[in-house]
């Protein structure tokens, strides 16, 4: 069952992508209109966050995110097919030289993203840098099948999936030579046992993943924040921009509080554009003063 299932969407992936966005067009009017997938999840969510604009405001958010879902969605099936010229046309990359920058000073990459649209399309992102290597972080299907084919899909394009687990055993095995691009979607939701942090972000008590705080040699490391910007249907922009701390190293959750705000800014600057479907912030309650942060950047 899954192999006929995997033919057919092959088969669709294979579509010119101008003929499937005419599928996400009727997938918005269908889910948006009739089924109303996660729609009170997302306006619960706008609203929460965004306390100062009207219903109105909020609504038109809601509809122009719930086409970007839909382009998402297509976008992402496309790649089971895509080539490496179709690709190469859907994203503009800006602020190479950071990379680069990190490749002379051989310092391995750390690259911070948040899930923004359309974060999948960053996979052919090693053709442009010097950097040998390019890890994506992710955590493993339950599905032994599709997992295997979404890391056979993104393989073809150079880039290796590193599973969360491993994220540690590798950072001590793995020396820092500035060969190395390892991209995290750094803006999930921890799981509710190892909630250490809590930050204010878009307005809400927000529990916040760490991890990448934590990594050994992180002196040794480059942090960078990937700032995506849909242009417009079908193009978008990846721009790569280091995140420095206020002295020599980071200190504490400095790093965790300058990505967080930093993706806390794109978000404002283009709100249909973020994972609102997702329900960031279930775990919020668990939080305590204790483990929130105090400094005077995010007061609580």
């Amino acid at each position: 069952m899954n192999q006929i299932s995997f033919q057919i969407l092959l088969f669709f992936s294979k579509l010119p992508l101008k003929v499937l966005y005419r599928f996400s067009d009727v997938f918005f009017y269908l889910n948006y209109y009739v089924i109303g997938y996660r729609k009170k999840t997302v306006l619960e969510n706008l609203r929460n966050s965004f306390p100062e604009k009207t219903e109105a405001e909020l609504k038109d958010i809601s509809k122009k995110f719930f086409r970007n879902f839909g382009d998402f969605m297509i976008e992402t099936l496309k790649i089971f097919s895509i080539s490496e010229k179709e690709l190469s046309e859907l994203v503009d990359y800006k602020g190479l030289d950071v990379l680069r920058k990190a490749h002379e000073e051989k310092k391995n990459v750390i690259l911070l993203a948040g899930h923004n649209f359309n974060w999948e399309l960053s996979i052919a992102l090693q053709n442009n840098v010097p950097q040998e290597n390019f890890y994506g972080i992710y955590k493993k299907l339950e599905s032994d099948f599709w997992d295997q084919k979404i890391i056979q899909s993104r393989a073809k394009f150079g880039i290796k999936l590193l599973e969360t687990k491993e994220v540690m055993r590798h950072f001590f095995t793995e020396k820092s030579d500035g060969n190395s691009l390892y991209g995290f979607a750094a803006d999930q939701s921890p799981f509710k046992t190892k909630i250490q942090l809590g930050i204010n972000f878009l307005n809400q008590r927000t529990p916040v993943f760490t991890g990448y705080n934590r990594l050994p040699n992180k002196e040794n490391l480059m942090f960078c924040f990937t700032e995506i910007i849909k242009v417009r249907r079908g193009k978008y922009q990846l721009t790569f921009s280091e995140i420095t701390p206020e002295n020599e190293k980071f200190e504490g959750e400095e790093l965790v509080i300058k990505y967080m705000k930093l993706l806390e800014e794109l978000i404002k600057k283009q709100p249909e554009n973020w994972l609102w479907t997702h329900k960031r912030w279930k775990y919020k309650n668990r939080l305590t003063d204790e483990i929130m942060y105090q400094g005077k950047d995010y007061p609580i």
